[in-house]
């Protein structure tokens, strides 16, 4: 079973990182741009760029169980437990130019992506 799971959400990684997400500009400023699929949008209340703390901030309609951080070469660099429907992530958890950041939501194994332009 533990497998199988494992399969199932590296295809669907798979199939969010070969579709480019340009669908949607969720937030655009000097020093980032996210991007997210139409059918992802729903998720976001609100995302924002806090340049006095190099923060992003993110609020969503659901709690979110945990992200998963991707680098520019879709490597999973780390996974956080947030258990809120906010979240916050310092600009230096990023890599310059494009990053992936997957939103698992409480109780669903679906994962939503967000593609992170890091402008340096």
């Amino acid at each position: 079973m533990k497998q199988l799971l494992l399969i199932l959400i590296s295809v669907i990684t798979l199939c969010s990182f070969t579709t480019k997400m340009e669908d949607i500009t969720l937030l655009s400023t000097k020093h980032m741009k996210i991007y997210v699929s139409e059918c992802c949008e729903s998720i976001f209340n609100y995302a924002d760029y806090n340049e006095e703390e190099s923060m992003l901030e993110f609020e969503t309609n659901k709690e979110i169980a945990f992200l998963q951080v991707f680098n520019s070469n879709e490597e999973m660099e780390f996974q956080l437990n947030v258990m809120s429907d906010k979240v916050m992530i310092s600009e230096s958890l990023l890599s310059s130019g494009i990053n992936h950041l997957g939103f698992v939501m409480k109780d669903k194994s679906e994962i939503h992506f967000t593609e992170v332009l890091f402008i340096q």
